[in-house]
C-alpha cells in the first residue's frame, strides 16, 4: 500500500492508492475539485500559478502516520501539497477549504508573511483559518456538521447561527484578543467565530478592502501595528468594527 497512483487534471495532480475508495471515485473526485477550484478562483479573483499536489489517504491513521497532526484535512503552501482523509467515515474530499489556504497567497504575489508552527502563513492564524472557513461555508457545506479547529458548531447552522447565541450571551472573545496566534489558541471558544468575521467584513465592506488588510496583518507584527491596519483600511477602530460584526450577527437571518 505504499504506492501512489496518479491521476492528472488542469489543476492537480492527484495520488491516491491502489483499491481504495478514492480510486473507484477518482473521475468524480477531479471533476469536483476542478469544479470549486474554478468557482474560488472567480470568487478570490485569483488565478491558480500551478498545479496543486492533492493527496488522498485512506484512512485517518495513515495520514497521520505520515503527515502527524489529528485533522482529516491539511494544507502546505511551500510545497503545493493538500492531504485528505478519503474513506467511508470522510466520504467527501473537504474542498474549497484547503484549496483557499493555497490560493490565498495569490494575493501578495505567493509571499508569505507569517510563520508559525513550521508552517508558512499570510495574515494572522485567525484570518488565515477564518478566510477558508468562509471559503468553506459558500462553496462545499453552508450547513456545518463538524468542525474540529478548537470547538464545533452545532449540528445543521451556518457560520453566523453557530455563533448568534454566544453573541446574545456576550460570551465571544473580541476581534482584537484573537487576532494574534497567542489568543487564537487560547481564547477562540467556537471556530465558526473565524468565519462569521470574514463573512462580515466581505460582505458588508466589499472583498478588495479585506483583500488589503488581509495580506498587510501579519503574525510578525505587533498587535498594536495590526489594529492599526484595521483603521487605516477601513477608516475604522478594530473595537468599533467589533461592535458592527456583534449587530450584523444578531440581525443576520442566515
Amino acid at each position: 500500500m505504499n504506492q501512489w497512483l496518479q491521476a492528472k487534471s488542469t489543476n492537480f495532480n492527484i495520488f491516491y492508492k491502489p483499491k481504495s475508495l478514492a480510486q473507484k471515485h477518482i473521475r468524480d473526485i477531479v471533476k469536483k475539485e476542478e469544479i470549486v477550484l474554478r468557482k474560488l478562483q472567480k470568487f478570490l479573483d485569483v488565478k491558480n500559478s500551478r498545479k496543486i499536489n492533492l493527496y488522498l489517504y485512506p484512512s485517518l491513521a495513515s495520514k497521520k502516520k505520515e503527515l502527524g497532526g489529528k485533522s482529516p484535512a491539511s494544507a502546505r503552501f511551500r510545497e503545493r501539497r493538500l492531504a485528505y482523509v478519503y474513506s467511508l467515515r470522510f466520504p467527501s474530499v473537504a474542498c474549497a477549504h484547503e484549496e483557499t489556504h493555497i490560493l490565498c497567497f495569490r494575493w501578495n504575489k505567493n509571499k508569505p508573511t507569517s510563520y508559525i508552527e513550521n508552517q508558512d502563513l499570510i495574515s494572522t492564524a485567525s484570518f488565515y483559518e477564518g478566510l477558508a472557513i468562509y471559503t468553506q461555508s459558500l462553496f462545499f457545506n453552508k450547513y456545518f456538521y463538524k468542525y474540529s479547529l478548537i470547538a464545533k458548531p452545532p449540528k445543521g447552522m451556518t457560520l453566523n447561527q453557530s455563533i448568534k447565541q454566544d453573541v446574545l450571551d456576550n460570551n465571544v472573545p473580541t476581534i482584537s484578543e484573537i487576532l494574534m496566534y497567542e489568543g487564537y489558541c487560547s481564547k477562540l471558544k467556537n471556530g465558526g467565530q473565524l468565519g462569521s468575521i470574514v463573512k462580515f467584513l466581505i460582505e458588508s465592506y466589499g472583498l478588495n478592502k479585506f483583500k488589503n488588510l488581509f495580506v498587510k496583518i501579519s503574525e510578525d507584527k505587533t498587535l498594536k501595528d495590526n489594529e492599526l491596519v484595521f483603521q487605516k483600511v477601513y477608516a475604522k477602530t478594530i473595537t468599533k468594527l467589533n461592535e458592527e460584526w456583534k449587530k450584523y450577527v444578531i440581525l443576520s437571518n442566515d
